[in-house]
C-alpha cells in the first residue's frame, strides 16, 4: 500500500511578488526624492559659502592694505572675479577668476549692481568698509539664500 503525501506549495504567488515589488519601488522612489532635495540644498549652501569666503578674502586684503589698493569682487555669468584695480577692468592681468556654478541664479540689490547689471562689491583699503552695501541672493529654483553686506563691512550670511 502506497501512502499519498499531499503536495506542499512552497513558492510565492504572482500577486505576492507584485505587492513586494510595489512596496520596494515606493521606498526607492521616496529615498530618491529626499536625496535630490538634500543634494540641491547642500550644493546651494556650498555656493553660498564660496561667495562668503571670497568676500572675506577681499575684505581681509583691503584691511591689510595688500598691494596698497582696494579690492573687490565682480560676479558675471560664469565667474567670480577678484580684482584690485578700481574700477574693475576685465582685461587686467591681476584678476583672479573663480568658476561659478551656473545652476544658480545670483542677483544683487540695486546698490551692488554696476551699469551692466552685474554684481560688484569693493572694499576700501585700510578700513575694509564697502563702497556699496546690499544683499546678494542665491536661488536654485526651490530655495533661496541671502548674503548681506552692511556699511561697516560685516558679511552676514
Amino acid at each position: 500500500m502506497k501512502l499519498l503525501i499531499p503536495l506542499k506549495n512552497n513558492g510565492f504567488t504572482l500577486i505576492e511578488v507584485i505587492i513586494v515589488m510595489i512596496i520596494l519601488s515606493s521606498f526607492f522612489l521616496i529615498g530618491l526624492i529626499v536625496d535630490q532635495k538634500m543634494y540641491s540644498h547642500r550644493t546651494l549652501q556650498e555656493e553660498k559659502l564660496l561667495i562668503v569666503s571670497i568676500l572675506q578674502k577681499i575684505r581681509s586684503r583691503s584691511l591689510n592694505n595688500i598691494y596698497e589698493s582696494s579690492h573687490g569682487l565682480h560676479i558675471n555669468e560664469n565667474n567670480y572675479i577678484i580684482f584690485r584695480t578700481v574700477p574693475y577692468s576685465e582685461s587686467e592681468s591681476t584678476n583672479e577668476n573663480i568658476p561659478k556654478n551656473n545652476k544658480y541664479t545670483i542677483t544683487g540689490s540695486p546698490e551692488l549692481q554696476n551699469s551692466d547689471n552685474e554684481i560688484e562689491i569693493i572694499f576700501t583699503e585700510l578700513s575694509g568698509e564697502p563702497i556699496n552695501t546690499g544683499e546678494i541672493k542665491l536661488y536654485n529654483g526651490i530655495e533661496q539664500e541671502y548674503i548681506n553686506i552692511n556699511k561697516r563691512g560685516l558679511i552676514d550670511w
